[in-house]
């Protein structure tokens, strides 16, 4: 369904028995998840590389993040796609990452 997110009216969907989408009608690609219990996940949903990825933004209300809000970071990250980057990819990336307790005992074990 499209219609325009505001924080009313993403507050007013009713969780259903499977994942709820939402999309925003200003925005493409722009949406939020209402999950069966209750919680609303704004995200972008965009292609890159003839891909279809999925980016989640935030959830609704938390750090004060609201529809405006994300609606803001998501035509932000339309423009990092636009200019032939994949934000996902990015993400991915990122989780491959060490952590600093990994390279802690990396260090303790090779090193010390």
């Amino acid at each position: 369904m499209l219609k325009h997110l505001t924080k009313t009216s993403v507050e007013a969907i009713e969780p259903g028995d499977r994942d709820v989408y939402a999309w925003d009608d200003k925005v493409g690609g722009f949406g939020v998840k209402i999950t069966p219990k209750g919680a609303r996940v704004y995200l972008l949903k965009y292609r890159a590389r003839g891909a279809q990825r999925w980016l989640v933004i935030g959830r609704h209300g938390e750090g004060e993040m609201t529809a405006e809000k994300a609606r803001q970071q998501a035509l932000r990250l339309r423009g990092v796609v636009a200019d032939g980057k994949d934000p996902a990819a990015a993400r991915d990336a990122d989780r491959g990452s060490p952590t600093m307790v990994e390279f802690g005992e990396r260090y303790m074990a090779e090193y010390a």
